[in-house]
């Protein structure tokens, strides 16, 4: 019989340390390898470690490589990507979330002429797609902007793009809404249009340099503009409407499979979608989802990827699918979404099941209050639609809820509110640019300017799940009246700021 004094926590078999390791936190057993050499030993499980990384990540995103198969993922870097995790926890966590480096500016061009119009950050946080005013798109080193990829498409101007990690983490596939003349064959003139690319992205390092090759893989037809992309693993998804057309022409999504080269087009009637300001389309596990707002309502209207899709070789129209939409209406007067973002990356490996995490979508309202403020929310739900009793394509089958809402006032520009927040790549934490409070009597000066300051929104899911709006650290420097746009890898913790010249770099 082994005696009491004998018998210590450490001594236990290591299938049973197994097991109980797997009921603890990340954090909890970097503590427990320090209590003793056989415990710092069995702490270097790599089994152990993907079962805590992949808990550890249904709280907060892992910042591991695209390109990266999981099986090459060494005991040590696992431990790394979640002390990377914890540390990026514990500064949203904190009262003020702090940079951790002094901030970068990287001058990415020489006039307004060419100047930045879209940037955003590739998975890994090591490149970024640069698109100019006039056209141009590049891949550059985050480091020194250094470019290390161009694609020429050929057309005057992107509208769109769409990026996501495909093969287990082998591959990036990009698509782009490019502006584009095409000839029409009945009568020779010539028609601007815009076309959907589909690409993959080749991203090499030799001794520490970086390249991009641009591999082209299949196009949209040119008989309609296609304006919003989204990708989601194989299937891509564009739609075309005539925003000026009333009653509505046309709302039609093409949708195709990149891998298989085919597609279908799916037309929405009038009866389904408003379109009384622009949708936002996301491809999320098999489903498309199209968001508007609807009067004083936000919508979505949902359905799945069709079934069958047709070879694109032909040169005749690709075929009009037949599909039941499902139309979801929620929400008060506050709530009509002027702008939105979605996220689709951080979602656990197991879709359709309870243990799926809901998708988010964040807002700015159209409408403001008596102050002139406008809501901002943040609202979650499940993109997969479960059959009403009896059905009925009307009535809302998709749970959604509100996560939180905050009224401020939002920076503006002569085209309506500017893009200057982001939900971030993987929707753990969305980041936004707000005016301070308007003082009580603001003066009576055509140059008054009110100050800004950088937000973020952060949900501490270990805690259960409770939201709070934080005053994140803004170096001096940085001016926040200048950003455009931004784009934010928050498991990274990188945040990007573009001006009309070039870019700023914060690192938290």
């Amino acid at each position: 019989m082994l005696r009491r004094s004998h018998f210590t926590f450490s001594s236990l078999p290591e299938d049973v340390l197994l097991e109980i390791s797997s009921f603890l936190e990340a954090e909890d057993v970097f503590a427990l390898s320090k209590a003793s050499k056989r415990l710092q030993t069995f702490a270097t499980s790599r089994h152990l470690w993907h079962k805590l990384a992949l808990k550890l990540s249904n709280r907060i995103p892992l910042a591991i490589p695209p390109l990266r198969a999981r099986s090459s993922i060494s005991t040590e870097e696992f431990q790394n990507y979640a002390q990377h995790a914890l540390r990026l926890e514990d500064n949203w966590r904190s009262e003020c979330p702090t940079p951790i480096k002094v901030p970068r500016y990287l001058s990415l061009a020489s006039s307004k002429a060419r100047g930045v119009m879209m940037l955003r950050l590739l998975p890994g946080g090591r490149i970024f797609l640069l698109i100019t005013t006039d056209g141009q798109l590049t891949c550059r080193d985050l480091r020194d902007g250094r470019a290390i990829g161009e694609w020429k498409h050929g057309g005057s101007k992107v509208h769109s793009i769409d990026i996501d990690v495909v093969d287990d983490g082998k591959g990036m596939i990009l698509t782009v809404s490019v502006d584009s003349e095409k000839i029409l064959p009945s009568s020779s003139m010539i028609t601007e249009t815009h076309t959907v690319h589909v690409l993959r992205l080749n991203i090499t390092e030799n001794k520490g340099e970086l390249a991009v090759d641009f591999v082209h893989i299949m196009a949209s037809p040119w008989d309609n503009p296609w304006w919003i992309v989204s990708v989601e693993g194989d299937i891509v998804a564009a739609y075309s409407c005539d925003m000026d057309g009333r009653p509505l022409a046309q709302f039609v999504v093409w949708i195709a499979n990149w891998r298989t080269i085919t597609a279908a087009v799916v037309h929405l009637p009038d009866s389904v979608i408003h379109l009384e300001t622009w949708p936002t389309l996301q491809v999320v596990g098999g489903q498309v989802i199209i968001h508007e707002e609807r009067g004083c309502l936000p919508a979505s209207i949902i359905f799945p990827v069709p079934d069958t899709l047709f070879s694109t070789e032909s040169t005749d129209p690709l075929p009009h699918v037949k599909i039941t939409p499902t139309l979801i209406m929620a929400g008060d007067h506050e709530d009509n979404a002027y702008q939105t973002r979605f996220s689709k990356l951080w979602r656990n490996a197991c879709p359709r099941t309870a243990a799926s995490r809901p998708i988010s979508l964040f807002s700015i309202s159209q409408s403001v209050d008596a102050a002139r403020k406008r809501i901002i929310t943040v609202q979650t739900f499940d993109p997969f639609p479960r059959p009403a009793e009896p059905p009925n394509p009307t009535k809302a089958v998709i749970h959604k809820s509100k996560v939180w809402k905050r009224s401020a006032f939002v920076p503006e520009s002569q085209d309506g509110l500017r893009f200057t927040f982001c939900l971030g790549r993987y929707g753990s934490f969305p980041v936004w640019i707000e005016e301070e409070d308007h003082p009580a009597e603001i003066p009576d000066h055509p140059t008054y300017t009110p100050s800004l300051r950088l937000m973020g929104l952060f949900t501490d899911y270990k805690n259960g799940g409770v939201s709070e709006a934080k005053y994140m650290a803004c170096p001096d420097g940085v001016p926040l009246k200048e950003l455009q746009c931004m784009d934010f890898d928050d498991a990274e913790g990188i945040l990007c700021g573009i001006t009309e010249l070039g870019v700023w770099i914060i690192e938290y």
